[in-house]
Order: C-alpha cells, then sequence, then structure tokens
C-alpha cells in the first residue's frame, strides 16, 4: 500500500476517534498548540468530522430521512442542549403532532446531566453517518 494510503488511513482513525471522544478531551487535542502546521491539521480534522450541530448543513429530505430512524427519547435528550435554531429545523421537518410530542418531552424533562445529551447527539450523528449523511 502506498505511503500516502497509509497516512490516509491513520487520519481517517485519528478522525473517527476523535468523533467519539468527549468535546472537552478533543478541545485539548486539537487546540492552537503547536504552531500553524498543527491548526492547519486541527482545520482539516474539523473539516471531515461530522457533529451534531452539522445538521444545519443537511438538505430536509436528509433530516427526515434520520428522524425516522432516531427514537423518540433520544431525540428529546439531544435536543435538550441544543440551539433554538437547530430545533427549528428539526421540528420543521417533522409532523406538528410530533413535533409538539417532542416539545412536550422536553418541557417535562428536567434538569439533565450533559454527558447524557452528548450521548443522545452521538448516537443521532452515527444514525446520519450510517444513513450516509457524511461518513
Amino acid at each position: 500500500m502506498p505511503k500516502a494510503g497509509i497516512r490516509q488511513e491513520a487520519f481517517d482513525l485519528f478522525v473517527e476517534i476523535l468523533n467519539s471522544m468527549d468535546k472537552d478531551v478533543e478541545k485539548i487535542h486539537s487546540g492552537n498548540s503547536g504552531g500553524k502546521k498543527s491548526r492547519e491539521i486541527a482545520e482539516q480534522i474539523r473539516a471531515n468530522r461530522f457533529l451534531f450541530e452539522d445538521i444545519f448543513i443537511l438538505d430536509k429530505i436528509s433530516v427526515q430521512r434520520f428522524l425516522r430512524e432516531v427514537s423518540n427519547d433520544d431525540l428529546a435528550l439531544a435536543l435538550k442542549g441544543s440551539s433554538t435554531s437547530l430545533k427549528k429545523i428539526i421540528f420543521e421537518n417533522m409532523s406538528s403532532r410530533a413535533s409538539d410530542m417532542i416539545q412536550e418531552d422536553i418541557k417535562f424533562m428536567g434538569p439533565v446531566r450533559l454527558r447524557a445529551v452528548e450521548e443522545a447527539q452521538q448516537k443521532i450523528v452515527e444514525i446520519i453517518k450510517q444513513a450516509g449523511g457524511k461518513r
């Protein structure tokens, strides 16, 4: 296998590892230490990752497709820690009845651990990746 192929495989593996890491830990490893080259590598890694917040870049059909695969419990928990604009995108791609149900679940959920929110978001990201939304 050519050297460039091995490097790409290692890079892909590194991105996959970062995808499974805690957001706080990732900030430490891909931060601004190490000069220009490190910043370039960190930017390349970020460009190859897909985060829950990246749902913004999906088209409506892709959003609707992954929503069919996600459990209501995971969706409500994931949205608990999300911005209003991201919630709007999700709710616009659901039936009004389903949207009302999820919003009610979020409202009555009470306080939740950040770790639980991140885990639910990661489950959704995995569903999106499996559906072909982003590698």
